[in-house]
């Protein structure tokens, strides 16, 4: 996620109280100075100093941005996966450690205020219209897999799917037919709202079916 830098690093009260878990603008100026001063205090200071040395204090960033990091040095936050800081938001060069502080801590503010203004996770357990085929029950959402099932009369379609996004899900669908025949295929949910969804998949091809791909607009019920 990416944003772009704040001019000044002074910020109203209100938006300072919005920093979760107790972090205050305090804390991302003191973060800031401590790391551009150990980078020099005199002189000109470079973008790719900055990224060189937070790459070595990952844990505190983290901890800054009200976020987890794993091994693999990604910022996580619910289901949400984030590549890495937006260094492309500093300077390439900053006159000074006085400029290398007041870009750092902005760039780390207006991060964190961009993670944290993201809407959580909405859960689809629950039955949708939409399908011509069958009402689609949704009966797992554990925020990284969905499981549900569409069946009618003689037909059975069961779906299972894994988050790649906050409002993505990557599904299979198997198709059972009277004769229990099965086939497969993939395809997706987009989250729209907390009511709307919207469902693709490749064609079937299989069990004497052979479709072409296509989309569905699914409302909770």
């Amino acid at each position: 996620m990416k944003t772009s830098i704040l001019a000044p690093v002074f910020l109203s009260l209100s938006f300072v109280c919005t920093l979760a878990h107790g972090e205050s603008l305090t804390d991302i100026s003191t973060f800031a100075k401590e790391m551009c001063d150990k980078i020099r205090t005199e002189g000109k200071i470079t973008r790719t100093e900055i990224e060189a040395k937070l790459d070595g204090e990952m844990e505190g960033v983290a901890k800054l941005l009200g976020v987890s990091v794993g091994a693999d040095g990604k910022f996580r936050r619910d289901k949400t996966e984030y590549v890495g800081l937006p260094y492309d938001k500093l300077s390439i060069e900053m006159s000074s450690a006085r400029e290398c502080r007041k870009e750092l801590a902005a760039m780390l503010i207006n991060e964190r205020k961009t993670i944290h203004s993201l809407q959580k996770p909405i859960s689809i357990v629950g039955s949708w219209a939409g399908s011509p085929d069958c009402t689609v029950v949704f009966y797992k959402d554990d925020g990284n897999e969905v499981e549900g099932d569409c069946d009618n009369t003689g037909y059975k379609h069961h779906i299972k799917g894994r988050y790649v996004a906050t409002d993505n899900i990557r599904i299979t669908n198997v198709r059972t037919d009277p004769n229990n025949c099965k086939t497969s295929v993939q395809g997706y949910i987009k989250i729209n709202t907390e009511n709307s969804l919207t469902y693709g998949q490749n064609g079937w091809n299989g069990c004497g079916v052979t479709t072409g791909s296509g989309t569905q607009s699914w409302s909770r019920m």
